[in-house]
């Protein structure tokens, strides 16, 4: 027997000897990255690709035939349960309130497309929801209750809608909250897991605007440049 053919069964030896133990042995614990993704499951729920989260738009379940280039993006409460400030306690909202900066916004009801006021710069209106429908209120009071989902459309494509029920950590100083502000339109909707009372609120931006805006507050201006490509591209996903 050669020296290679010896070796060879050697090999073959060793391979039949760890089998067994590797066929028996127990099962490992979960990482903690793995916890720690059964955690983040638990407290936000499923992903929109799950398609258990209709109030962010529809999922197509299958291979893209278009570029996208219009985003739905849901926005966080910014409130818990009891008051307490946190960046982003919940999908579900008690009330909207937005303003906007440039130009006339017109607000429709998405079920009949009907308008049901014009929004100005200066002003702010709130929308929130019962079992009545979704009311919506702005400077001459309550406009009335509708089916909904409510649909704010600018009119001035440098607009920008200030959340002013919401808040997130100013990127400047850290030390405060701020009231955001988004391009886009914005929809007050609801899905089947809304709590009930409450509504979500759609970011709907097209998708430069969109990494714009997500570059900015997630990457410091003092990172490489090419850090900030690679964000970009990752949030162009």
């Amino acid at each position: 027997m050669t020296s290679t053919l010896r070796r060879v069964f050697a090999l073959f030896a060793l391979i039949a000897l760890l089998l067994p133990a590797t066929a028996h042995s127990a099962p490992t614990a979960p990482s903690e990255t793995e916890r720690g993704w059964q955690r983040f499951l638990e407290e936000e729920g499923p992903s929109h690709a799950s398609g258990n989260r209709p109030q962010d738009g529809a999922l197509t379940a299958s291979n893209p035939t278009r570029a996208v280039v219009t985003l739905r993006v849901g926005l966080h409460y910014s409130y818990t349960a009891s008051g307490a400030l946190s960046e982003f306690a919940t999908r579900d909202h008690p009330l909207v309130r937005l303003s906007n900066t440039a130009g006339d916004v017109r607000i429709l009801d998405q079920s009949t497309g009907k308008q049901v006021a014009v929004m100005s710069p200066g002003q702010t209106f709130e929308v929130s929801y019962s079992a009545a429908g979704y009311t919506v209120s702005g400077p001459a009071g309550m406009r009335g209750a509708y089916a909904g989902p409510i649909r704010f459309t600018p009119t001035d494509r440098e607009n920008l809608f200030t959340v002013e029920s919401i808040g997130r950590v100013n990127n400047v100083t850290y030390a405060s909250f701020l009231a955001p502000q988004y391009h886009g339109a914005m929809e007050v909707a609801r899905g089947n897991a809304t709590a009930a009372g409450k509504a979500n609120l759609v970011n709907i931006v097209a998708l430069e605007d969109y990494v714009r805006g997500v570059v900015v507050n997630e990457s410091p201006a003092f990172f490489a440049v090419e850090a900030l490509k690679a964000q970009a591209t990752a949030a162009r996903g």
